[in-house]
């Protein structure tokens, strides 16, 4: 019987860090053993020592499920947004260092797993609609292109963060009667727990991470949407218009044919069925039209698929020099 070889893979975003310890069988088939999460992994965003001490959390409410007499993890592998500098390197390679379980492992974009796990052999397009918003894809002959993810300060448009931005600026001006009133206002302001559009800015600065927590009101903005209110209405237009031309503009860059897949990841897209439909009518309308569209619930199983595809190859490349 084949030892039991246990893989780790890490996703970590603008919002939250996921791991997921999973053993492989004697089939090579994965098995999940236990998930864990914490806050944010972006170390741009949250900080080093806050993104450390989330790895740590997530990963070790995953390891949990490791058998005492495992020898530890045959392959790992880490994908984090905000982590391809040279600083957030070194913070993440001496965090691996200091780990007693962990060994082989790679460091990959954020995106990458979702690539893995929404396409059949990781060629195709991927759009993250989160916390954040980016498109990104690989083409047969391994081209890589990105577009957008350039953070919520001048960037990120179509994303969580941009919808509940967009809605404040909506109530903010409705307030000062330069726009009509908007069925937002009630439902925002009893979210952040205000009493009038006046308090949000102190509320928003005592909050641990304020872009979260406008994130968080991209759910109100697109249920007013579907209710009818002209100004949620707008905003997700806007945001749709936006996320397909990320799309179709990275389909361009790569030079792929309509057909293509298409991995959709990050919850403002997965969890809104209206949203995504909006996003993939305008896709068909501007084209070009994607084929298969794969709905990623669970990025973090991407980085599964990676390890076990790594792993693989590090032990045909032993048994074939043995």
């Amino acid at each position: 019987m084949v030892q039991p070889r246990y893989l780790l893979g890490v996703d970590g975003g603008g919002s939250r860090t996921r791991a997921v310890l999973a053993r492989l069988d004697d089939d090579n088939n994965v098995e999940v053993l236990r998930r864990g999460v914490a806050g944010p992994g972006n170390p741009l965003l949250a900080g080093h020592r806050q993104v450390r001490e989330n790895l740590e959390t997530a990963t070790g409410q995953a390891l949990a499920a490791l058998p005492e007499q495992a020898p530890g993890i045959a392959y790992t592998v880490l994908a984090l947004a905000g982590a391809s500098g040279e600083a957030e390197k070194a913070l993440i390679n001496g965090w691996v260092d200091g780990h007693p379980l962990i060994h082989d492992f790679c460091l990959v974009p954020d995106w990458q797993p979702v690539l893995a796990a929404g396409t059949a052999d990781g060629v195709g397009i991927g759009l993250i609609a989160g916390t954040g918003s980016v498109a990104f894809g690989r083409s047969q002959d391994g081209r890589i292109e990105k577009r957008g993810g350039w953070g919520h300060w001048f960037g990120d448009l179509g994303s969580g963060f941009d919808l509940g931005r967009q809605a404040l600026t909506a109530i903010a001006t409705a307030a000062d009667g330069l726009t009509p009133e908007t069925m937002l206002t009630a439902p925002v302001l009893q979210h952040l727990g205000a009493d009038g559009p006046d308090q949000v800015t102190t509320i928003l600065t005592r909050h641990d991470s304020p872009r979260r927590t406008i994130a968080s009101l991209a759910p109100l903005v697109l249920e007013a949407a579907e209710i009818g209110d002209p100004a949620a209405r707008a905003i997700r237009e806007s945001g749709a218009r936006y996320l397909a031309s990320l799309v179709a503009t990275t389909v361009s860059a790569l030079g792929l044919d309509e057909g293509y897949a298409l991995a959709l990841a990050g919850s403002v897209i997965c969890k809104n069925t209206p949203y995504r439909n909006q996003v993939l009518d305008e896709l068909a309308r501007i084209g070009p039209v994607p084929g298969a569209i794969n709905r990623v619930d669970e990025p973090v199983m991407g980085a599964i698929t990676i390890a076990r595809k790594a792993l693989h190859n590090t032990e045909h490349t032993w048994s074939h020099h043995a």
